[in-house]
């Protein structure tokens, strides 16, 4: 079983080892594999990620010789063809010092040109996730192009993500207008789009990062656009962003060859993706890998392992972005109570958390068992949109349509009684903060592993103050919110057990049931002050993040 496929034309490429000499003087050259698609297998692989390749060589050295490298690399290649009818594609590169390299293709007529759409139909997508297409391997024939457009739409039969770069290469089309129409319908069956500014600039009309992403979004299928910006960085924006985000690029001292870098890019994005980061975290990883990449020769010698990547960004000192997921996460911190909301009507859940927030308590989890939950959430979001402290989320969120409602409607964190798979990837596509219930380590461990930066200890009457010293045995630096059995007279207790925050709603809410929001306000500054307390005599409360 695969987690990620891709199809394109496999290259051997001859690299020139005389430096800042021309193909046409050169003599002497080392053989390498590459190609774009084949780039982005190999860079999954390396981050530890199972890859397959779909293709088409000749049988002849060439072939033979990507064969054996591509199986030296671990990457799957049953749908891997061969056929004695034509020759494998090559490529001649030069070697510079500096910059943009000469490259020279020698491909037409080649074996992965003549692919058959027949192929496509034999593969079993039962098991893989991630899919990857660029716009190289349409304008190398009308054949290839055809399986192209059927690997897509299998794909999105199959439901599997599949992301697209356009890749560009007017060299391999007689008419222009011909590659933009290709490219841009192609795009439309894909989730993840991945254009260059300039690429963007002649499929779209326009250089302008935001409106290049919105031109793509209007596709159904369509969900995130990620605009390559070379050395500055990266636009991304999805379906939900009224205007999306730009992710400062990595400083390099020196560009020593670009081939790469955008595939390089293409992996980042694709493995964050994998792993349930988020798009803004796919974007930064993706900007680390084209830096990385760009710093040394070959297609994908500057790939990196899952080491080699955690040292490039401790060597750039990162230890968090400036992203809206961790503001939130602070804010959930810097507040201490997050106060949980059920009203009895909308009227009554939107006039509790006002009574929450004017005493005191800055977090409020506006549960979904009150009447229209997600309009009071957002005219609370609106509402406090310009005060700093102030976080405004989501409460017994069951599933990920309820998630993505309250996202939408403007809660900037998600909080559920029990873990869900599908909640959690929703919440991590789109960079907001996802706070499952948990109640045994195997949960704990689940949640973690899909991106939960806290999890909620339900119902904390039950687990008992213990249980979290007992999880920080295995799980020493986990985030906990203990929710349910904390009152006014307990919570130094369960802060002193290790407690990050406390979820509090019937002891802190109880005069709403009778709509006294004077006393819920009362309520809340007693609270509040407690906290206080419990800060100045406990100085070892947990870090932001």
């Amino acid at each position: 079983m695969n987690e990620f496929i891709t199809m394109g034309e496999p290259l051997v490429v001859f690299c020139s080892t005389q430096l800042n000499v021309s193909v046409t003087n050169a003599t002497n050259f080392s053989k390498v594999i590459g190609g774009a698609e084949l780039n982005v297998a190999i860079g999954v692989n390396r981050l530890g990620h199972s890859a397959e390749y779909i293709s088409q060589v000749g049988e002849d050295p060439q072939g033979k010789f990507i064969q054996e490298q591509i199986k030296d690399r671990h990457i799957n290649t049953k749908y891997l063809k061969e056929t004695d009818k034509y020759l494998t594609g090559y490529q001649m590169k030069q070697l510079v010092s500096q910059g943009d390299p000469n490259v020279y293709n020698f491909r037409k007529d080649s074996a992965a040109s003549h692919i058959s759409s027949r192929i496509i139909e034999k593969i079993n997508l039962n098991h893989v996730k991630y899919a990857h297409l660029t716009g190289i391997m349409p304008g190398i024939s009308e054949e290839a192009r055809k399986s192209c457009f059927e690997f897509a739409k299998k794909c999105n039969k199959n439901k599997v993500l599949l992301t697209f770069d356009p890749n560009l290469r007017p060299h391999l089309w007689t008419d222009l207008n011909e590659m933009k129409n290709v490219i841009n319908n192609l795009a439309k069956y894909a989730d993840i789009i991945l254009p260059g500014q300039k690429e963007g600039e002649f499929l779209t009309g326009t250089s302008d990062p935001e409106k290049i992403a919105d031109f793509y979004l209007k596709s159904s299928q369509t969900k995130a656009v990620f605009v390559k910006v070379g050395s500055k960085g990266s636009y991304v924006k999805t379906k939900l962003d009224e205007h999306g985000k730009f992710i400062p690029g990595f400083k390099v001292k020196k560009v020593v060859d670009t081939v790469g870098a955008g595939d390089g890019f293409a992996v980042g994005v694709i493995t964050a993706l994998m792993e349930n980061k988020g798009y803004l975290e796919a974007a930064r990883r993706g900007n680390a890998i084209g830096a990385m990449q760009v710093q040394t020769h070959g297609d994908n010698d500057g790939y990196p392992t899952r080491n080699q990547l955690k040292k490039f960004y401790e060597s750039e000192r990162i230890k968090k972005m400036n992203l809206p997921k961790f503001t939130s996460l602070e804010k959930v911190h810097d507040a201490g109570i997050v106060g949980v909301i059920r009203g009895n009507s909308e009227e009554n859940a939107y006039k509790t958390a006002q009574a929450c927030i004017k005493g005191g308590i800055t977090a409020i989890e506006l549960a979904f068992t009150s009447p229209s939950a997600n309009i009071t959430i957002k005219k609370l979001s609106d509402e406090y949109s310009n005060n700093p402290n102030i976080v405004i989320g989501a409460g017994t969120v069951l599933e990920a349509e309820t998630a993505r409602l309250a996202i939408i409607a403007g809660a900037k964190f998600i909080v559920s009684p029990s873990f869900n798979e599908e909640t959690a990837k929703e919440c991590n596509l789109y960079g907001v903060p996802y706070i499952p219930g948990c109640f045994s380590p195997t949960e704990i461990q689940k949640a973690l592993s899909y991106g939960s930066d806290i999890v909620k200890i339900f119902p904390g009457s039950i687990a008992g103050k213990e249980m979290i010293k007992e999880i920080h045995g295995p799980f020493p630096y986990v985030n906990v919110m203990p929710s349910g059995g904390v009152s006014i007279d307990n919570m130094n207790e369960w802060f002193n057990a290790g407690a990050y925050v406390v979820g509090i709603g019937g002891s802190l809410v109880e005069p709403a049931k009778s709509d006294d929001f004077e006393g819920v306000t009362a309520n809340a500054r007693a609270f509040k002050d407690e906290l206080n307390n419990v800060k100045q005599k406990n100085q070892a409360l947990p870090i932001s993040i």
